[in-house]
């Protein structure tokens, strides 16, 4: 809960500041931390967003990142060959960059490639995993944004987008668009810290997405911002 909170919160400073590479950098973290957690359909939904900025930016070793946690996910959730074709196009583009992963970056890399390899034996490993590393990038960054997706659960009916929140939350939605912390939200409506977080978390039920960037998209498309 404590790395959740970091990263949240990072995230919105990222965001505030206008650096959209580093609040992807943060959504990836996001990522991991809810996939360690045991949350798959959060952390696919995070490591999606990530991977959709980054590929939006070109920032190519934050897609390698990216890919490498969205291939883990499919795996955790028992898709080893879309594991692999990942985990080989993750592998694949680091080298054209000639990036060096971290320590702790490549044990986890490791791991996913070795649950990979027990889930369908070394042959069909292979395969996929060369399958990917010869796919363009593109491709297999579309096939990495549908991971989570078939497992999801199905959208309610839709709801005017008004009528799914309060008219206090919409009020502090509108802070959220504008990159403000639950500290700076329950100075500005004059209540508690925790009340604003209360509102914050109802906001991401109520809308159903996973995180405040999610939430606000959801705000600006929807003119709520």
């Amino acid at each position: 809960d404590r790395a959740l909170a970091y990263y949240d919160e990072a995230l919105v400073v990222w965001r505030t500041l206008g650096d959209a590479g580093t609040a992807a950098a943060a959504l990836t973290n996001l990522g991991a931390v809810a996939r360690a957690q045991g949350n798959l359909p959060r952390a696919a939904a995070l490591c999606r967003e990530a991977l959709a900025l980054q590929q939006d930016l070109g920032i190519r070793w934050g897609i390698v990142w990216a890919l490498g946690g969205l291939a883990g996910i499919a795996g955790a959730w028992g898709e080893p060959v879309r594991a692999a074709r990942l985990l080989g196009a993750a592998e694949a583009l680091a080298e054209a960059i000639a990036l060096t992963l971290e320590p702790n970056e490549r044990a986890e890399f490791a791991r996913d490639t070795e649950a990979a390899r027990a889930a369908l034996g070394e042959a069909a490993f292979a395969a996929a995993w060369q399958e990917g590393r010869t796919c363009p990038l593109d491709e297999a960054i579309a096939d990495a944004l549908t991971v989570g997706l078939a497992a999801a659960p199905a959208p309610p009916p839709t709801t005017p987008p008004g009528e799914k929140l309060s008219p206090r939350e919409v009020e502090v939605l509108r802070l959220i668009v504008e990159g403000r912390s639950d500290r700076e939200i329950a100075d500005r409506l004059s209540i508690s810290p925790r009340t604003a977080s209360h509102h914050v978390a109802a906001i991401l039920s109520r809308l159903g997405v996973e995180s405040r960037t999610a939430a606000a998209t959801y705000a600006v498309r929807h003119h709520l911002g």
